[in-house]
């Protein structure tokens, strides 16, 4: 068994969304991934905000913002006062009577994404999605809020084990909607973004994201949230047409802590601002950790700028009792405050196998050297290996 540390890592590699237009200058994609001028059909900002659902994660009962993690994706929209849902988690479940019940379960969301994987062993080569994809194909035609399908996590585990733009390509041909394409969307983070400048290998993830028809730029880092607009800049220099939308995260994942109350504001701002000037299509919230002072504070944030009109924020804003997004009301607090956080009651620890996350440092049948002996002390090889048995292969 390896380190409740280590397993909560894996198990928060799982999070992307789907973009809308914005005005009638937007961006919408061809089938090739270049772009063209359409008529905006998003008025105001809660057009484009999105929530990221696991059904995997959701356990019976009513739940609130205290326990946002553990509610379904419908929920989870109904708490937030979000129209649309990205479904990821494990993806479009194999089983059609369980992608059924699932997609029963969202019909009332206004736009949907599914996340979709391989024919496969989750993690394994070659790429063929072709089982998921004739699922979409139904399930689009029966219900049409479906927009797109989303590839997870492309710019790490899919370039460690060698997706290429070749597979976009093939997943395309496959994509066959009801009178209409359904698009693809592939998750991007900015710590790969310097794979993309002068003189550095690429490792084909340009042409990767030339064959997308959105990026998710996700940032999982809370220290990088003050980059947020110079990334967004970056990708916009390289790819002028394409279609970006923000993943704004409400922990810290890779400072393994909570989310800084400034940064929260920061990130939640800034994608407001990038939203009122058309840069973005859309802001999709990624939170899998219970956090009840950062989930009410955003769900107010929300409330008070979701009918804000598109590129004239003060609209909106007068009947909410501020001028502009960036007068939100601030959380009032001394400058200690980053280390006085509130702290948070721990009654319940879970251990998430995400087979998707777990098979990221795989090669071929052999662990991640950094999982066992004697990088990580007391956890075997064997133990490990018992462990993707038990959790994800069976």
């Amino acid at each position: 068994m390896t380190s409740s540390k280590n397993l909560i890592a894996f198990a928060l590699l799982s999070t992307a969304a789907v973009p809308m237009e914005v005005s009638s200058t937007c961006r919408a994609a061809n089938g090739d991934g270049t772009q063209t001028s359409q008529v905006s059909q998003s008025k105001v900002v809660r057009d484009l905000l999105w929530i990221w659902g696991n059904p995997e994660m959701a356990s019976p009962g009513k739940h609130s913002l205290a326990t946002y993690a553990q509610a379904g994706p419908a929920e989870r929209a109904r708490l937030l006062g979000v129209p649309n849902i990205v479904m990821t988690g494990f993806g479009l479940p194999k089983d059609d009577d369980v992608a059924d019940r699932l997609m029963r379960s969202v019909t009332d969301s206004n736009r949907l994404v599914w996340q979709i994987t391989t024919d496969g062993e989750l993690g394994v080569t070659p790429f063929v999605y072709q089982h998921n994809i004739s699922q979409i194909n139904r399930l689009a035609e029966e219900n049409r809020q479906i927009e797109a399908i989303l590839l997870n996590d492309l710019s790490t585990i899919g370039l460690r084990h060698g997706f290429k733009s070749k597979h976009i390509h093939g997943i395309r041909q496959l994509l066959k909607g009801p009178g209409r394409e359904v698009k693809i969307w592939g998750r991007v983070y900015v710590s790969s973004l310097a794979f993309l400048l002068d003189g550095a290998s690429d490792y084909g993830l340009g042409d990767i994201i030339k064959q997308l028809d959105a990026v998710v730029l996700a940032t999982w880092d809370a220290k990088d949230v003050v980059d947020l607009e110079a990334n967004l800049a970056h990708l916009e220099r390289l790819y002028a047409k394409k279609r970006i939308v923000i993943s704004l995260d409400l922990y810290d994942y890779g400072g393994q802590r909570r989310m800084p109350q400034e940064l929260l504001e920061l990130q939640c701002e800034t994608a407001l601002r990038l939203a009122h000037a058309g840069r973005i299509d859309g802001i999709v919230f990624t939170p899998v950790i219970n956090d009840p002072q950062a989930m009410t504070w955003t769900t107010q944030w929300i409330k008070r700028v979701g009918d804000q009109k598109l590129g004239s924020p003060e609209v909106g804003a007068r009947e909410k009792g501020a001028t502009s997004g960036s007068d939100t009301p601030r959380v009032k607090r001394s400058p200690e405050s980053n280390s006085n956080l509130e702290p948070l009651t721990i009654n319940k620890l879970y251990f998430m196998y995400h087979p998707v996350c777990w098979s990221m440092g795989m090669n071929g049948n052999e662990p991640p050297a950094h999982a066992y002996e004697p990088a990580l002390p007391g956890v075997s090889k064997q133990d490990y290996m018992n462990t993707l048995q038990r959790e994800v292969l069976t």
